[in-house]
């Protein structure tokens, strides 16, 4: 029974990380990007160390006022995630504001600035890139699902080893 109970736990932990590597890798396919979010200032839409994926937008007239965009800071330092307020589609200029502020950001950012348009969030799954680092945190997936792989394959050879002593 226990020996059903641990094989079962084990392919659905295995399963689930390679879906999320599959994932990953589909992200990175169709453009999509992830952030974590680092403050409150989304709050109530969006948690801090909650993981946000965002679609690339090819033009102004992608984005509509309601819309949460990710934006670069102004010296690339960064990014914020933001609910867009308003555009100057003749400036090309995006104006935002964090659900959780009182007013709008005091600068509006430039078009070229947006990174993408909010596509959807996981709650509390930002903080694993945000101690390892969102390329690091793929890499260590991949090494989770190739240990769960090489742990499954010895586990079988332990048993088959076993079931071979019982016979003789």
């Amino acid at each position: 029974m226990m020996k059903k109970a641990g094989r079962a736990l084990f392919s659905l932990f295995a399963a689930a990380t390679l879906l999320l590597t599959g994932f990953i890798v589909y992200l990175n396919l169709s453009g999509a990007k992830a952030y974590a979010v680092e403050s409150n200032s989304m709050q109530p839409t969006l948690q801090r160390n909650s993981l946000v994926f965002i679609k690339p937008v090819k033009s102004i007239s992608d984005l509509e006022p309601g819309d949460i965009a990710t934006i670069s800071f102004n010296d690339n330092s960064g990014v914020f995630t933001h609910r867009i307020t308003r555009i100057d589609t003749g400036k090309a200029l995006i104006y935002t504001k964090g659900d959780g502020n009182p007013g709008e950001d005091p600068r509006p950012a430039p078009f070229s600035s947006v990174r993408g348009k909010y596509w959807f969030s996981l709650p509390l799954i930002g903080t694993i890139p945000l101690h390892f680092g969102l390329k690091n945190t793929v890499v260590v997936l991949l090494c989770a699902a190739a240990v769960l792989v090489l742990i499954r394959m010895i586990f079988a050879a332990v048993q088959k080893n076993k079931k071979r002593r019982q016979m003789t």
